[in-house]
């Protein structure tokens, strides 16, 4: 059992408590059984010690410790002679000095020779390995050896994942790419999809063309005119009927009027960059062609008009109305007057040929596409149309232009690796054809579509 007050009991008793805490704390104990029995315990043993005596150290005598000294070294140097005498003849140790003489230093001879120039390098080689050069010595070699193995074999990486992180630079110029040369059996056989398409199609709305890569003018059809009475355009169904019966008798002349001189300049010079034209450009405006009276300059209503189609046609896209996306995006393209509304044109043509494109009109969606790489070819989505673009052409048989619009993509980090995918799938598809034509037996040919 113990007490709070053990602590200061000890203290109690050596009387190194004040006089009024002594008395407290003596009245304290003598109500407490435990702290009465230390206490009575503490002051028995503070009497014993009182009454023994304190023995004094004897006096130290320096000559007794030196004798023990002189005897030890004596009996040391006698072990030292006996091993020596084992060994051989040496000569005998010098006799240890009386303790009670002084001893006066006399001059030592050197008896070792200095070491020589063979154990000085060894001395050293061993301090320069045991440390810590040697171990920064191996790193730094290391280190070089990594570095050089690596800058060497860098450029023989793998190009997608040495570049995977570096994005391209917004409105990276797709004229800067290499052009394809159209062939003459590629032109021959977009004449020829040209008039099967008119076939089907009627009596229907055209378009005027871009002259192509060798010069010559080209038309195909354009898409027939689905606009409702609702939408108000009746009096533009009129102008377009008009047009049609012009057309037989002016179709130069309709392919001549553009909108703009500064977009006839920049159209001419993106052709010049990229001369692939296997799929017709149009050219908005063209109905004010012919003719036809020029039209007058719109008013400010019309550009809001303008304006709202655009918002119009892309919320409508997004809502997935792509029939009503496409009515207001053309109405967009063809209206664009002002400055705000050239800057959303871009824009405008890309959501119109992906309106296209969901309604599985490849055909005018490619036309859209080639608009919008050749005349806006610092578009921010050019890597994204790229991409859609050739999906298009492979749709339509088209395998050796979507390869080419696939390696264009290729060059751009964002779409390279879907880019890659799909050029596997064009070399499949390619394969298959020369199976085909390769087989004597292949009357049918399917498809590309069925792969």
């Amino acid at each position: 059992m113990s007490c709070s007050h053990d602590d200061r009991l000890l203290d109690l008793v050596l009387g190194e408590l004040p006089a009024g805490e002594a008395a407290a704390l003596r009245a304290d104990a003598a109500e407490c059984p435990h702290c009465q029995d230390t206490l009575a315990r503490l002051e028995v043993g503070a009497a014993l010690a009182q009454r023994m005596p304190i023995e004094e150290p004897p006096p130290m005598d320096l000559s007794l410790i030196l004798g023990a000294a002189a005897d030890k070294a004596a009996s040391m140097a006698a072990e030292r002679a006996k091993t020596r005498s084992a060994a051989g003849p040496s000569a005998e140790p010098p006799a240890m000095a009386d303790p009670g003489k002084t001893v006066e230093p006399t001059a030592v001879a050197e008896t070792d020779p200095s070491p020589s120039a063979w154990e000085r390098l060894r001395e050293w080689v061993a301090g320069v390995t045991l440390g810590p050069q040697l171990a920064m010595a191996s790193v730094m070699v290391l280190v070089v050896s990594i570095g050089l193995w690596y800058l060497p074999n860098a450029g023989r990486m793998d190009e997608v994942a040495r570049n995977q992180v570096t994005p391209d630079p917004e409105g990276e110029a797709i004229s800067a790419l290499p052009a394809l040369e159209p062939l003459a059996e590629e032109i021959a056989e977009a004449e020829v999809e040209a008039g099967d398409l008119e076939s089907d199609d009627g009596a229907g709305d055209r378009v005027a063309l871009a002259v192509d890569g060798l010069g010559r003018e080209r038309s195909a059809p354009a898409r027939p005119n689905r606009v409702g009475a609702s939408r108000g355009r009746a009096g533009r169904d009129d102008g377009l009927g008009a047009l049609s019966a012009a057309e037989g008798s002016a179709p130069r002349a309709r392919a001549q009027a553009a909108p703009a001189p500064e977009a006839v300049g920049a159209a001419r010079e993106a052709a010049a960059a990229a001369p692939l034209e296997e799929f017709p450009l149009p050219t908005y405006g063209a109905n004010a062609g012919g003719s036809a009276p020029a039209a007058p300059a719109p008013a400010p209503s019309s550009a809001s008009a303008s304006g709202s189609s655009y918002e119009q046609g892309v919320g409508s896209y997004r809502g997935g109305s792509y029939q009503a996306a496409e009515d207001e995006l053309s109405d967009a393209v063809e209206g664009a007057r002002t400055e705000e509304q050239r800057q959303q044109l871009p824009n405008a043509i890309h959501q119109l040929a992906r309106s296209y494109r969901q309604q599985g009109e490849c055909r005018s969606a490619i036309t859209q596409y080639q608009n919008l790489l050749t005349n806006h070819p610092s578009y921010a989505q050019t890597p994204q149309a790229l991409i859609e673009a050739a999906d298009c052409l492979r749709q339509v048989g088209r395998l050796r232009d979507a390869r080419t619009y696939l390696e264009r993509a290729q060059r751009f980090a964002s779409t390279r690796a879907a880019a890659s995918r799909e050029l596997v799938r064009i070399e499949t598809l390619e394969r298959a054809t020369r199976r085909r034509s390769a087989a004597p037996s292949a009357d049918f040919e399917a498809p590309a579509e069925a792969y």
